[in-house]
């Protein structure tokens, strides 16, 4: 290796002595592969150790100024096309190009040391304004195939570059210059210009360049650049108002422009996130999503019904399969007997023509056996490398059908997820109401916020965006992304919910529970349980606002709120009081006294004349009536349910018996139906008020006595 490396350095002194640029032109690939030989194996670290700084520095430059004029040189006088195609075609498939890009990868990894000359020669540049030109490379199978290998090489060194500061200044070189776009403007076209699909590569790698430069390596310039030509909010104005691109390609850029900012240290994230306020950003990205709610809601329902019936498809094939292999098992086990006897014939005589074969030709046929060997293994290497082309074909599928899959909610997610990165930025947490509240445990403390990027300090977005769509969205498509999205803002930081509270956020979306459908139900709810089971927090106005809805939702959603109240209850008993104070026990009272009078005013209905049998299953067992598809009658039992939990309360069954509660329950008892139910009420009455324990034994003996030909009831009382 030493000797490798000593004829190494006496080559490139000669190389550098060459006066003849056509020379070092032509000289300059045996240099790239004496240095990639003798430095195969060197960490990046020690390459300066033992070639000196200087001469490094010196070979960098040497190889990055002669790619930069490969690739100028094929970019000029030509179409867009031939040029993306000639610069494809030289760097990923010529010896002469892979050499120069492993080097460049090789130095790059370097450090400083290398990518300093790098800079100076303009490469940093240069290949973003490759990527420009590589949005039109012909779709060609043959150069699909190239460039899938290409494409990774180039986003490494652009990786690698943008991490370095010097590299952005070189690309910010030209940026005073008014008369023509930036390269930093150019790069922020790039990732939302049209392209074929299967260019879609270069827009992402452009937008992982951008993420890198405002993440790793942003300097003063790019900073006072960007907010002077407001690049960002002219930039999300273009991709939002663009009928060139469709859904999923305008939430990839969002999503890109929003990472770049967020990716900032505090003192320039203020800054853009500023520039995209002023230039009113989130409310008109509020706007694009109100105003074409309508129209994914029809490309959503059409979604999920190929979804669902793609899910039926395959559980037939399943089943069809497992079908077949049934049949094919007993087949098989049919013929296994008389074939025993013929498989061992079979198997002998095979052994013996194998045996004899290879006695015959081990010995005397070297020279074969070593062909068969060989073959095999090209035949190994063919395998690999089909394999490989089909692995390459299956990554640019998926990606392709990752960036322009038209999947409605996951766009719309990206979207308000983009937006919502924005809002944990501010001068600081956005301050909220910290009253103290009588429904609250005396162990409750308010949260504070963390100081990191988790909570809501902007409050811009928070009123423009956030409060905008919370109020406005009319379809569940939207509805229900949002709520999923405001339950990860939630679980973010414990101070969020305090914040989004000052701004009646969940309280909004609670009053509109009566127009949600199913799956915004359960979101909202979910929202309201972590506030109460993680943060330990009463919320007054939330659970005032459902109980005010309960008589106008469906069945139900009315069971799917009943059970919330009662998983409350059954997580901290102190919700059987707050109840009462919010109004809940009163709707409750409400609706059995409303149930025992519609079933006493039925035609026809004369409890006497039903001769029943026992439906009674005593207090300490689970087991319950199940109602089926009756959804009404599903609704009563759980408000019983709930009745009989908040009945645990000594207040609660003074307040049930002056409303008339207990009179109510003795008349549903009547009802086979609603007895259960019933029943378990006026235990729990009878076991929580003991003063009044002979009143209600009297009351029972009564209902008994008036019940003549309901044995079962009868019997049920007794239990």
């Amino acid at each position: 290796q030493a000797r490798d490396l000593a004829k190494f350095k006496a080559k490139f002194v000669q190389y550098e002595l060459l006066e003849s640029e056509t020379d070092k032109r032509r000289e300059i690939i045996n240099i790239i592969g004496h240095f990639m030989h003798v430095f195969a194996d060197t960490q990046g670290n020690d390459i300066p150790r033992l070639f000196s700084k200087e001469s490094l520095q010196s070979f960098a430059m040497h190889v990055s100024r002669f790619t930069v004029k490969e690739i100028r040189e094929r970019a000029t006088n030509h179409s867009t096309t031939d040029a993306s195609k000639q610069v494809v075609s030289f760097f990923a498939q010529t010896k002469e190009g892979m050499a120069m890009f492993n080097a460049l990868l090789k130095l790059s990894s370097i450090g400083d040391i290398t990518i300093e000359p790098m800079a100076s020669m303009a490469l940093p540049s240069t290949l973003t304004k490759l990527l420009y030109l590589l949005l039109d490379l012909p779709e060609e199978v043959s150069l699909l195939d190239i460039a899938s290998n290409f494409n990774g090489s180039l986003a490494k060194i652009l990786h690698i570059l943008f991490s370095n500061q010097r590299c952005t200044a070189e690309l910010m070189r030209n940026a005073s210059n008014t008369r023509l776009p930036s390269d930093l403007s150019r790069l922020f076209d790039l990732i939302y210009t049209p392209t074929p699909a299967c260019n879609l590569r270069w827009r992402d790698i452009a937008g992982k360049v951008l993420v890198q430069i405002f993440s790793k390596a942003p300097v003063p310039a790019l900073i006072f650049h960007t907010r002077k030509h407001g690049i960002l909010p002219s930039a999300c104005t273009s991709i939002l108002q663009s009928s060139k691109i469709n859904l999923a390609e305008k939430a990839n850029a969002i999503q890109c422009i929003c990472r770049c900012v967020f990716g900032c240290d505090q003192a320039n994230a203020l800054a853009l996130v500023g520039s995209i306020t002023v230039g009113g950003i989130p409310k008109f990205l509020a706007e694009f999503l109100l105003h074409h709610e309508q129209e994914w809601a029809v490309l959503d329902e059409q979604e999920q019904e190929q979804l669902q019936l793609q899910l039926t498809m395959v559980k037939k094939e399943e089943n069809d399969t497992s079908t077949s292999a049934v049949v094919t098992s007993s087949v098989e086990n049919e013929t296994r007997s008389p074939s025993t006897s013929t498989t061992s014939i079979s198997t002998t005589t095979s052994t013996i023509t194998t045996t004899t074969t290879t006695s015959t030709t081990s010995p005397t046929n070297p020279f074969l056996q070593a062909l068969e060997e060989q073959e095999q293994q090209d035949n190994g290497r063919k395998k690999e490398q089909k394999m490989k082309k089909e692995e390459d074909a299956k990554e640019r599928a998926e990606f392709t059908r990752k960036q322009m899959g038209l999947n409605i909610r996951e766009c719309i997610q990206m979207f308000i997820r983009s937006i919502n990165v924005l809002l944990l930025i501010g001068p600081a947490p956005i301050l909220f109401d910290k009253s103290p509240d009588s429904l609250q445990l005396s162990s409750f403390i308010y949260p504070s916020p963390s100081g990191t990027r988790k909570c809501i300090k902007n409050e811009h977005i928070l009123a423009h965006f956030v409060s905008h769509v919370n109020s406005s969205a009319t379809t569940s498509v939207l509805r229900i992304v949002f709520l999923q999205e405001l339950y990860h803002l939630i679980k973010k930081e414990k101070v969020n919910y305090f914040i989004l509270r000052n701004e009646n956020i969940l309280v909004q979306a609670l009053d509109q529970i009566n127009t949600f459908d199913k799956p915004c139900v359960e979101a909202v709810l979910k929202c309201l349980e972590y506030v109460v089971c993680n943060l330990m927090f009463v919320p007054r106005t939330e659970l005032q606002v459902l109980a005010s809805k309960l008589n106008d939702v469906s069945a139900d959603t009315a069971v799917k709120m009943l059970c919330t109240f009662i998983k409350f209850i059954n997580f901290q008993s102190h919700f059987a009081e707050s109840f009462r104070e919010l109004g809940l026990f009163g709707v409750l009272v409400s609706k059995i006294k409303q149930t025992s009078s519609a079933l006493a005013a039925q035609d026809g209905n004369d409890f006497e004349s039903h001769a029943d049998s026992s439906t009674f299953v005593p207090f300490a067992d689970e087991s319950r009536p199940l109602f089926g598809n009756d959804s009404e009658e599903r609704v009563h039992a759980v408000i019983a349910d709930l009745l009989t939990l908040m009945l645990a309360s000594a207040k609660n069954i003074q307040l049930f018996r002056e409303a008339g509660g207990m009179d109510a329950a003795c008349s549903l008892a009547k009802a086979p139906k609603h007895r259960w139910h019933a029943l378990r009420i006026i235990q729990q009455i009878v076991l929580g008020d003991p003063v009044n324990t002979g009143k209600d034994i009297a009351t029972l003996l009564e209902l008994m006595q008036d019940a003549k030909n309901q044995f079962g009831l009868k019997i049920d009382v007794l239990k």
